[in-house]
């Protein structure tokens, strides 16, 4: 959001993408097949896909009330 509202474009977003992945994800993203993502969409639902795992999140509605 900030590239764009500094009038930057995909390829300016694509080069500084590396500065604000963690490692992890970045290792992650260049180890994926050439073209395996084409769009900004594309690497939303994979990152999406692949991370939403990881979080962890209050097993029924007993959790979710005692989150303050």
């Amino acid at each position: 959001m900030t590239i764009r509202s500094a009038r930057g474009d995909s390829y300016v977003m694509a080069n500084y993408i590396s500065i604000c992945l963690d490692p992890a994800i970045w290792i992650w993203l260049t180890s994926l097949p050439k073209e395996s993502i084409t769009s900004w969409g594309d690497l939303n639902r994979k990152l999406i896909e692949i991370f939403q795992a990881t979080c962890n999140r209050p097993g029924n509605h007993f959790d979710l009330t005692r989150i303050k």
